[in-house]
């Protein structure tokens, strides 16, 4: 009688050993899967930089300038006679992004002032609005859509800030002229391209426009300790469009604790990139935590980013560079100044 034999079945330590292999090779393709998909979130986070390069540089064609970095409403930026909120950068140039409706509705181009009822209906005071995608980085893992109150448009948080120049001093160096000292527990820079209350064009580049930067990421953590971090974006108090409210001359934004001397979406370069360490407890309106660097009230927001190693960053010709972490604090502040004679290429 001819026998039947039965497949030999896999033994536990035969099942085991596939198992593990399995996990092995998950092991191996998850950091890749995970690097492709960073690759693909940087990459975007250029593209947007990219973009808002072309808006500046359509701005300047169209105006013969770029805009400014934070404006008040007073003339020549707006019709009010005193100090009014105005806009920054980003509101102005949002005509460039294929963003002309929102800029319609808020009537940006009609001298409104920032809380006026046409700004918050155009980029949106409901708390839950998403911010443009042209103002977003894909790996930020910080709300943008933040909104404090119903009566002012500060539901629109952007992970992107103007470059408005750097510290005198800063890193050991003289820099150029044109700080204005003490704002808000921390200084103002006028030596960038994106100052408040200014406008420059390409003649005032003179270090050169590959050489200057002009808009950098902040969508990164502020740590106060080991365990604390919070979000100090230099918009996160009023939203993207938020300008300034101090007049044109440097007086207005000299007081420490004027409340009205602050200067939202811009920053001025004072810490090396993805500079974390803080003392003190940082909350609304404490100045216990590093100068300059405080929710409503600093403007020396360090360029931070959830990118491993670095921050994106548009120069001034266009380009977009990624700078790492371990970029010297006198190189980051020659490329903050568009002026100051110490031409640096970037990277």
């Amino acid at each position: 009688m001819k026998r039947i034999h039965s497949a030999r079945a896999f033994t536990l330590v035969e099942l085991l050993v596939v198992i593990a292999i399995i996990g092995v090779l998950i092991a191996l393709l998850l950091p890749a899967v995970q690097q492709a998909r960073e690759a693909a979130r940087r990459m975007q986070c250029t593209n947007n930089l990219k973009q808002m390069g072309l808006g500046l540089h359509n701005h300047h064609d169209t105006f013969n300038r770029f805009p400014p970095g934070a404006a008040n409403n007073i003339s020549p930026f707006g019709t009010s006679t005193g100090q009014q909120w105005g806009a920054s950068w980003m509101a102005y140039i949002m005509p460039f992004l294929e963003l002309n409706n929102a800029f319609e509705v808020a009537q940006l181009g009609k001298n409104q002032q920032y809380n006026s009822t046409n700004i918050r209906a155009g980029i949106g005071d409901t708390a839950g609005t998403p911010i443009f995608d042209q103002f977003k980085c894909p790996s930020a893992a910080l709300e943008n859509d933040v909104c404090l109150s119903t009566t002012s448009p500060g539901s629109m948080v952007a992970d992107y800030a103007g470059i408005a120049g750097h510290v005198n001093g800063f890193g050991g160096l003289t820099g150029s002229p044109g700080e204005t000292a003490g704002s808000n527990n921390g200084p103002v820079g006028r030596n960038g391209t994106l100052g408040y209350n200014t406008q420059n064009t390409f003649a005032d580049l003179t270090d050169g426009t590959s050489s200057t930067m002009v808009v950098g990421e902040v969508g990164g953590w502020i740590w106060e300790n080991s365990t604390t971090k919070r979000d100090f974006r230099p918009g996160v108090q009023h939203g993207f469009a938020m300008g300034c409210n101090g007049r044109n001359n440097s007086t207005d934004l000299s007081l420490p604790n004027d409340s009205n001397s602050r200067v939202f979406n811009t920053t001025t370069i004072r810490y090396v990139i993805n500079e974390n360490c803080r003392n003190g407890s940082c909350s609304l309106g404490d100045t216990s935590c590093a100068d300059g660097v405080c929710q409503n009230m600093g403007n020396n927001h360090p360029l931070l980013s959830e990118h491993p190693g670095g921050v994106n960053v548009l120069f001034g010709d266009g380009s977009v560079h990624f700078l790492a972490e371990t970029t010297a604090a006198s190189v980051l502040a020659a490329y903050a100044s568009r002026n100051d004679a110490q031409t640096v290429a970037a990277p």
